[in-house]
């Protein structure tokens, strides 16, 4: 078997078989092959001066091919691949969730805009809690929110319109709370007085015994004298000025009770008025409290809005003030954007309205919130 030739590449120095047209390390093509080693000398060399100036002058190019072909080709498929993804990113990166407002009944007396406010007002907590917009309104937004009005709405308008028609109770119980506390304050002071004369007759009897003994003594005796005689007659005087002062006080301080009998039984008639008032009131809203439940079928739980995440309908049903309405807009909207219900009480995504412990006035997304919606 003859001996394999080789040469070396003229342009990658590297040693390949003698045979090959291409260097299967750079892969430039060889100009000649010599497969005969009694070629002429010239021709040799004048291979090799052809060899030396392609290398020169082609030098930016042979950097260019210097890489094995496999290389090239992963080198435009990681190139490829990655320009997929970036693309991927751009066209379908998750934007801000749209919104906008559907039907609004009339009965809610609240205008389109003034809703459009307090829903934009909603959204725009969530986006500030977020530190990006999140929600976003748009005239054509893809979740719809609507006002419903229905038995709880109407509930909820005719507890305000008895509420609103017995307002007043609440100044009359203030007022009878004064007086109540007047007559206490009158009848502990007669007491005080009562006791304080009580003591008074005390005294008094005690010195009146001292000065029947000495009567009675000088008596005995057949009679005092004259200086003794006068001591005791103005000392009778003095007693008597003491009893008929503290029978005149008792008698004062008895007109007083009268007066704050009369003064209690007032009192007690107009507590009586107003406790008439209170049950009025009472049984008309057992009455509506009754109706609500009819139409709950017994259930004493109120549905102030809901989202339907088939349609992607946010249904607004009852509020009682706009802060409410704001509070169950920002609930729903965590829904929207995948929330579920919160365990803390202190997160807008609690299920109950009533044990939600937040400032209503100026409510914001809890860590927990921003947790459930995938956000922090």
């Amino acid at each position: 078997m003859a001996k394999e030739e080789f040469r070396i590449c003229p342009f990658c120095k590297s040693k390949i078989p003698a045979s090959l047209d291409e260097c299967p390390i750079c892969h430039r093509v060889i100009v000649e092959r010599f497969e005969n080693k009694q070629n002429n000398e010239n021709a040799k060399n004048n291979v090799k001066n052809e060899f030396l100036y392609q290398n020169i002058s082609d030098t930016s190019q042979n950097r260019k091919h210097h890489f094995p072909k496999i290389m090239k080709r992963i080198l435009w498929v990681s190139a490829a691949i990655l320009a997929v993804v970036i693309l991927g990113i751009l066209i379908f990166r998750p934007g801000p969730l749209t919104y906008r407002l559907g039907s609004v009944d009339e009965r809610f007396n609240i205008s389109n805009d003034q809703a459009i406010s307090i829903i934009n007002d909603a959204a725009q907590r969530w986006n500030e809690a977020a530190q990006k917009e999140i929600l976003k309104y748009d005239p054509k937004g893809k979740v719809v929110i609507n006002f419903v009005y229905d038995y709880r709405q109407e509930y909820v308008d005719a507890k305000k319109q008895i509420e609103s028609e017995y307002s007043y109770l609440s100044a009359e119980k203030k007022l009878l709370d004064e007086e109540s506390q007047n007559i206490d304050l009158k009848k502990n002071e007669i007491a005080y007085e009562y006791e304080r004369l009580n003591d008074e007759i005390d005294s008094l009897n005690i010195d009146l015994a001292n000065y029947n003994s000495k009567v009675n003594y000088w008596n005995r005796l057949g009679g005092a004298p004259t200086y003794v005689y006068t001591e005791l007659e103005n000392e009778r005087k003095e007693l008597n000025r003491r009893r008929s002062q503290i029978q005149a006080e008792i008698n004062k301080l008895n007109d007083k009770e009268n007066e704050l009998n009369k003064e209690t039984e007032e009192y007690n008639e107009k507590t009586d008025e107003y406790n008439k008032k209170v049950d009025e009131r009472n049984a008309r809203m057992d009455a509506i409290r009754n109706l609500f439940l009819k139409n709950q079928n017994d259930s004493d739980e109120i549905t102030l809005g809901e989202y339907d995440e088939n349609t992607n309908t946010i249904t607004i049903y009852s509020f009682e003030d706009l802060q409410t309405l704001r509070l169950v807009l920002m609930h729903e909207f965590g829904h929207s954007l995948g929330a579920k219900h919160a365990q803390n009480k202190n997160s807008i995504m609690f299920p109950i309205l009533n044990d939600v412990n937040v400032d209503r006035s100026n409510p914001y997304p809890s860590a927990e919130d921003l947790k459930l919606i995938g956000r922090h």
